[in-house]
């Protein structure tokens, strides 16, 4: 099945369900908004994904990540006490009231962006049009930002059981 089919799929049970909820509101109303809350959610999810993202992301190829720049990020990550307790302190708030799916997504959202305005304040290279800050935005795109926010939250929650015990 092709992506596109299933933004399509998507798009048609969305449809069906607004109208059903139209039809049935005073019976079954919580139902149906609540399976247009969810579809309404991954439609969001799908329009994300782009047909070149989906052929340029093979399967874990770096050390057990997507890619090298995947990897790479996530070592810095891990290996940096000051940025990994930033993170794991804007999880730790986050966490509180976002469900995981949502959680993944603005999470990685923030790591994105984090690190895409990571060397502004010194030689703005990301912000001006040279070679250097293309090469960048293309290795900043091909980064699996979703895969370290697993990653992030697995360790978080890891640490919060420990803490529990």
């Amino acid at each position: 099945m092709k992506l596109s089919d299933v933004i399509m799929e998507v798009q048609e049970a969305l449809e069906c369900e607004k109208q059903s909820y139209k039809e049935i509101e005073a019976c079954y109303g919580e139902v149906t908004k609540g399976w247009i809350e969810a579809l309404e959610y991954t439609q969001g999810l799908l329009n994300r994904v782009t047909t070149t993202e989906v052929k340029t992301l093979p399967e874990p190829t770096y050390n057990g990540y997507t890619n090298k720049p995947t990897w790479s990020i996530m070592s810095w990550i891990n290996n940096d006490q000051v940025i990994y307790k930033h993170f794991h302190n804007k999880l730790s708030g986050m966490i509180i009231d976002a469900p995981t799916g949502k959680l993944v997504i603005e999470l990685s959202d923030y790591i994105k962006s984090w690190f895409s305005n990571f060397n502004d304040d010194t030689s703005g290279l990301l912000g001006e049009a040279n070679p250097i800050a293309d090469i960048l935005g293309y290795v900043l795109d091909i980064i699996n930002w979703e895969e370290i926010a697993e990653h992030l939250i697995d360790d978080v929650m890891d640490y919060n059981e420990s803490e529990v015990k």
